[in-house]
């Protein structure tokens, strides 16, 4: 979904409640008036997904004269309690729960009755956990031949045919899926293009844990090359964000800060002293990133892989899947979404590709 999309979606939602003026504004991003009150301006900022970092950021940002407000997808009641009690104002552009508190206006609306459904605009469940391994696992193998099976599918991602086929029957009527014929005869066919513009805006799990590492290095290089050595620790890891991104496909001047992927049951204090680093509060120059059932690591793969290059050097770094480094650089902040951008299209082009041979 587009930044613009996503706008009209709010700007609808805002209206449809009654007693609320509200414009897209060139000089901010909205102006908004309550009850014929004074207009004031508001700077939207999109994070699709909020991971546990960008809340700790947004929670100690605002001040007394803050205009920006958060617009994400949805966020759970925990969530809601420390922006609120932090004095962040958000919007939820899939549940239509909104916030709002800045200088001048006050708005509080609660989530639609039909939210569960408009999360996805057509029905089409929240990509995350193993409706997206499955999303993910659809794009991965698109990208050699669209015609898929459920079968296959399931033994890609671990899950049930039940569950499979219910988010394969969610995918159609999203478009992002295409099925001909009927019972064994049924053939089930990814649209590439609406595949990938559902999973950039909401695929990807955003992590539940976010720690904090500082490791001493020489240069950034070297920090990857150390991770490259958490393997032979022990411990399976993959790099994901806009990094992985950039990994994957160069774009960016400078590369951000790695954010790390590791299994929901390891101690981050255990991957820090294998490092030779420490767990921190601020200054990380690491990012370890956990979420139950290890979704991001699924589907990891060697840079070298991608790259077709033998071992050695960088070629030996575990990253998330192309896919995800895709929904979860989109949905960053800074320069992420231009790495996102430029793999996505790397990955779109393959698609096509595929498409045009089957």
């Amino acid at each position: 979904m587009t930044g613009r999309m996503v706008e009209d979606r709010i700007v609808r939602r805002l209206r449809e409640a009654g007693g609320i003026s509200v414009e897209i504004d060139e000089g901010a991003d909205l102006r908004i008036s309550v009850a014929g009150g004074h207009p004031v301006s508001l700077i939207l900022e999109i994070r699709h997904h909020l991971s546990s970092g960008d809340l700790a950021e947004l929670t100690q940002r605002p001040g007394p004269e803050f205009q920006g407000v958060l617009v994400t997808r949805g966020l759970t009641r925990a969530r809601r309690t420390a922006l609120r009690e932090a004095g962040v104002s958000w919007i939820e552009y899939g549940t239509g729960h909104v916030h709002i508190r800045v200088p001048g206006v006050a708005v509080d609306l609660p989530e639609k009755p039909d939210s569960k459904e408009s999360r996805s605009g057509k029905g089409v469940p929240d990509l995350s956990g193993k409706a997206g391994l499955i999303a993910e696992a659809l794009l991965m193998a698109a990208c050699k031949n669209p015609v898929v099976s459920q079968p296959d599918i399931a033994s890609r991602t671990g899950a049930t045919h039940a569950w499979v086929s219910k988010v394969f029957k969610s995918l159609v009527r999203g478009g992002a899926l295409s099925v001909d014929g009927s019972g064994p005869r049924k053939r089930w066919t990814v649209n590439g293009g609406p595949m990938m513009e559902l999973w950039a805006t909401a695929g990807g799990t955003p992590p539940e844990e976010s720690t904090g590492l500082y490791v001493w290095v020489r240069q950034e290089p070297d920090l990857l090359e150390r991770l490259m050595k958490l393997s032979g620790g022990g411990f399976p890891y993959a790099i994901g964000g806009p990094l992985a991104a950039d990994l994957y496909e160069p774009t960016l001047t400078s590369r951000p800060p790695p954010e790390v992927w590791i299994p929901a049951s390891v101690a981050p204090i255990e991957v820090a002293s294998y490092l030779g680093g420490e767990v921190v509060e601020t200054g990380r120059n690491v990012s370890l990133l956990q979420a139950p059932g290890d979704p991001a690591l699924r589907f990891r793969r060697r840079l070298g892989d991608w790259r077709k290059e033998p071992s050695g050097g960088l070629g030996d770094l575990f990253l998330v899947s192309p896919p995800r480094a895709i929904a979860e650089a989109s949905a960053s902040a800074g320069r992420g979404p231009e790495a996102g951008s430029r793999l996505r299209e790397v990955l779109s082009h393959a698609l096509e590709e595929a498409a045009s041979d089957s």
